[in-house]
């Protein structure tokens, strides 16, 4: 690859995700689209300009879309138009921008980690939900279809019963056809 080829950006990269269409190339405050098939070919367009990544380790792809993590909450793009998933959920100030650990996909959800107060934001992504965990450890890891945390030197497998104390914050999805309080039937319920 000779080093003539190369895409400038006009800020510190921050994050690399990757999506059928192409890279999203992250700053702090904007995302691009990187595609093409090869160095002569490559073009570069801007998805956002309002919406960038705060930490690299946040960026996590599952089923062809990348999620990360933006001042504005937990966003996700699969190489088109950006989506704040969390933005009427939770407020802004929520995702501290110095907190943000690391984040990982175990079973089609999105876990984010922050520091500040050992919290772990869960986004469901197949019922729409969003909790919150405290596990009580320094960050996430995923292996072997397992989920684990580090804590003190050591991997503690957080689907294993008995781990410590959960601590769950539910916020509803958006429901479809009228409002909270109008009665509704339906097919599915999941509870874990």
């Amino acid at each position: 690859w000779p080093q003539t080829y190369f895409l400038d950006f006009p800020a510190q990269i921050k994050g690399i995700g990757v999506t059928p269409i192409g890279l999203l190339i992250f700053t702090k405050h904007k995302t691009w689209l990187v595609t093409g098939s090869g160095p002569l070919t490559l073009s570069q367009q801007i998805l956002t300009g309002s919406l960038g990544c705060v930490n690299g380790d946040t960026v996590v792809n599952i089923q062809g879309a990348a999620y990360w993590v933006s001042t504005d909450g937990v966003c996700v793009s699969n190489g088109g138009a950006v989506k704040v998933l969390t933005r009427d959920k939770l407020v802004k100030e929520y995702f501290k921008i110095d907190t943000t650990v690391n984040a990982v996909s175990y079973d089609e959800q999105y876990y984010l980690h922050f520091s500040d107060d050992n919290r772990t934001l869960v986004v469901d992504l197949e019922r729409q939900s969003i909790r919150e965990a405290s596990y009580g450890i320094e960050s996430l890891i995923t292996t072997g279809d397992f989920l684990y945390g580090y804590s003190e030197g050591k991997l503690h497998n957080l689907e294993q019963a008995g781990f410590t104390n959960l601590h769950y914050k539910y916020t509803s999805p958006k429901f479809i056809g009228a409002g909270y309080t109008v009665p509704k039937t339906y097919k599915n319920i999941y509870v874990k």
